[in-house]
């Protein structure tokens, strides 16, 4: 007998819009003003869990392989395999590639902010989804993006008032 262990959503019910917003405050806590500096949120289990649940929820049901692009490509894409059991390949900022890709697969492709530079083998798969964690401005990938709007981060947050002097 096996005993299986309840995901979060089992135990908390929430909605998306609440799903989402909770994890939007979560990276903005942690993610700098700069999109490719991911390793804030990327290096919490908690915080990487969560979103790629929210990105494997997305991919389409005929997905044989998920392909990570840009800054933190390896990482996510991990994630995501792990969340779906689908075999993943990443392509990080230089170009590396790690994992493999084969033609005519059905792939989701996910990205930190749809700014990532798309490989030339991508043509050769059929790309059912294009997903990205936020949106980056000059989104090159476009698709859907799971955050659209983070909430003040706390780099940007308004200084303490003059005279309040903590030393």
């Amino acid at each position: 007998m096996t005993i299986a262990t309840p995901t979060l959503h089992e135990l908390v019910p929430r909605s998306d819009s609440t799903r989402l917003s909770e994890l939007a405050d979560d990276l903005a806590a942690l993610w700098p003003t700069s999109p490719q500096d991911v390793d804030g949120w990327m290096s919490r289990p908690s915080i990487l869990r969560r979103v790629a649940g929210e990105l494997a929820a997305r991919l389409a049901a005929d997905t044989d392989r998920v392909v990570a692009l840009g800054p933190g490509a390896l990482v996510l894409g991990g994630a995501v395999s792990l969340s779906t059991g689908l075999p993943f390949c990443a392509v990080d900022d230089e170009g590396t590639v790690f994992g493999d890709h084969h033609a005519g697969e059905t792939a989701g492709v996910i990205s930190v902010d749809g700014n990532a530079e798309e490989p030339g083998w991508l043509s050769t798969l059929d790309v059912s989804r294009r997903l990205s964690v936020v949106h980056g401005g000059g989104s090159r990938i476009g698709g859907e993006v799971l955050i659209s709007r983070l909430p003040l981060r706390r780099d940007t947050a308004a200084s303490e008032p003059e005279g309040n002097d903590h030393d």
